[in-house]
């Protein structure tokens, strides 16, 4: 007789090559990192690649907690953002250029230096450290699969080599696009020209190819129209509902919170929105006396504080910097509703990760935005309103009208928003992954 209870269950293995990722903090780094959590309950064990500490603008040790039962495996590089952590930790001289104003000093590396030299990025450099280790372990165990992430999307490459020397099964997943994007810095056309071909190589080989957006997907196809449509794949960002604490802030009919709760930057420009709120306090005096509004999050165009001075809205705006997840995340839930900025050029096709912790939190969103994909999502949730980033006036009504709509939850919302489980994703990629696996 045989008795069940006794079996185990053997679950395959994945390799996972992330160089983002836990305890550096902000939303590119949940993405693999909830994946980690939830594939054991699908049949699959994570083992993570990533690096060692680096010189980065947002730490987040909470976001460990939940990966106790996950092997990652951290390995150094020759990358400049590694390589100053390393200098500040032993010259304490020199420290302040890694220490100061981080964002701006890899900024200026990566853009105005380094990117001439290095394709597609710096973290080219990770790479043959990164190779090393992990043929190592291939050497003395068996790996089913290979997950790589971008960006940096230099990652992709070492992926792309372990698969043809092991013969593993490969997914490249993209969280932002690459060739003529908005996330590589490209300071030729030679660049430009060289991206491409180094991205059609990766997209060709790989034997599944994921995007965090529809815009993305499509660019890929396009460039690719001799491969297979049926290893393209969309699995967007997420949330994830153990995330979320208790609402602790009681309601106020004279009081409507706004909240915005992620990074400041480029894509997420606040100055046309700033001029709209001026036009509400002179317009709509009743919801400018109501309206207060918070940011919480890194601002990494070091602009906002300005801004908000040279308008004249700091009794308005209040500023929190940026938080670890579960105590940002108590921002959002308390907020009466929720502020997405997306800002782009014309072919853009990000989607902010907050946009979807946004859904489930389950609150009202009003979103200013120029981006396709951002926008049209917005339009599919109902308790959203979304207007385009380049008429103040226009932000301003829309604004006064948000705020005095009646939001209610639906249930098709509801429906709509668990496609974003951070859960459901996961057994999406597992069904990739089994589908790729016999």
């Amino acid at each position: 007789m045989y008795s069940f209870a006794s079996l185990e269950v053997v679950l395959k293995k994945l390799l996972i090559l992330s160089y983002y990722f836990p305890p550096l903090g902000l939303g590119g780094t949940q993405r693999m990192a909830k994946f980690a959590k939830y594939l054991p309950e699908f049949g699959w064990q994570p083992t993570v690649f990533t690096v060692q500490p680096i010189v980065y603008w947002a730490q987040d040790e909470s976001l460990l907690n939940e990966l106790d039962n996950v092997r990652i495996i951290r390995t150094d590089s020759w990358d400049p953002q590694r390589l100053l952590k390393k200098i500040r930790r032993h010259d304490k001289s020199v420290a302040s250029l890694a220490s100061v104003k981080p964002g701006q000093v890899m900024q200026f590396l990566n853009q105005k230096v380094l990117a001439f030299f290095l394709t597609p990025d710096s973290k080219i450099l990770w790479n043959p450290v990164l190779y090393k280790s992990i043929t190592n372990l291939l050497h003395e165990e068996h790996f089913d699969a290979i997950l790589t992430t971008s960006p940096p999307h230099s990652t992709h490459l070492v992926g792309k080599k372990l698969a043809s020397a092991f013969g593993l099964v490969w997914i490249a997943d993209f969280r932002d696009d690459w060739a003529g994007g908005h996330v590589v810095y490209e300071p030729t056309p030679l660049h430009r020209w060289y991206n491409k071909r180094l991205q059609n190589a990766v997209i060709s080989e790989a034997d599944a190819v994921i995007s965090a957006s529809p815009g993305i997907k499509a660019a890929f196809l396009e460039s690719n129209r001799n491969c297979n449509a049926g290893k393209f794949h969309i699995i967007t960002n997420g949330f994830d509902p153990a995330d979320y604490p208790p609402i602790t802030r009681k309601r106020n009919d004279n009081q409507f919170v706004l909240c915005y709760c992620g990074v400041i930057s480029r894509f997420s420009d606040p100055s046309q929105l700033f001029m709209a709120l001026l036009l509400l306090k002179e317009q709509y005096p009743a919801s400018w006396k109501r309206l207060n509004m918070q940011f919480v999050g890194h601002d990494a165009s070091g602009q906002l504080a300005e801004l908000i001075r040279r308008n004249e809205l700091g009794d308005k705006i209040e500023t929190v910097g940026f938080m670890p997840h579960d105590r940002a995340l108590q921002y959002v839930v308390n907020a009466d509703a929720l502020l997405l900025l997306a800002t782009g050029n014309k072919q853009d096709t990000f989607i902010p990760g907050k946009t979807f912790e946004y859904f489930g939190a389950q609150k009202p969103v009003f979103g200013i935005s120029n981006v396709k994909d951002t926008s049209e999502l917005l339009q599919q949730y109902r308790m959203s309103m979304v207007v385009a980033n380049d008429n103040p006036q226009t932000i301003a009504g829309a604004l006064d009208k948000f705020m005095h709509i009646n939001w209610q939850i639906q249930n098709t919302d509801l429906a709509f928003i668990e496609q974003f489980n951070r859960k459901t994703q996961t057994e999406q990629l597992t069904k990739i992954l089994n589908g790729l696996v016999l």
